[in-house]
């Protein structure tokens, strides 16, 4: 179906009285104003003008709800891909410290290929310091996890209320 064609639907289902909402309250507003035009009976003219203005009044209304409405849109959204940016760099952190302790663990693996007589107090030492930081490593990227997972349903519970409003 074309624009002109959607147009003309609309226009129709409104003059018949099927429309509803912003657009029927715009085409009353309009007819009103050529019923002001046309009016020849000077008893009429009061209560069309109080009617264009109820209307004028009633349009105004729904215009400051929309621009207000946008205007918590564009701050959520700003909010969101702030967050959406924090959590970017959080990942990205997570990512780095998990290479590193690739790293590590690699390196403690390849020092017990090359000794061929380990120091096994220093070899344990140094497993127990990359367990140790394998942990801590591992509670952060819990955290991360958590973080992320609070983000993805903050994000659904703002899209919700967004498709409800």
């Amino acid at each position: 179906m074309s624009n002109n064609e959607e147009l003309a639907m609309r226009r129709r289902l409104l003059y018949d009285g099927h429309g509803t909402g912003d657009d029927k309250k715009i085409s009353n507003l309009s007819r009103n104003i050529a019923k002001l035009c046309l009016v020849d009976n000077q008893e009429d003219f009061p209560k069309l003008h109080a009617t264009i203005l109820r209307d004028i009044s009633s349009l105004a209304a729904i215009a400051d709800k929309q621009i207000k409405l946008s205007e918590r849109c564009d701050r959520s959204f700003g909010e969101l891909n702030k967050a959406i940016q924090e959590q970017e760099e959080i990942i990205k952190q997570a990512e780095e410290d998990l290479v590193q302790l690739k790293l590590e663990i690699d390196y403690v693996d390849k020092l017990k290929k090359i000794s061929v007589y380990p120091d096994c107090v220093t070899t344990r030492q140094s497993i127990e310091q990359v367990e140790r930081r394998k942990e801590q490593l591992m509670e952060r990227l819990k955290k991360y996890r958590l973080h992320i997972k609070t983000v993805i349903e903050s994000c659904r519970n703002l899209r919700k209320i967004f498709e409800d409003a």
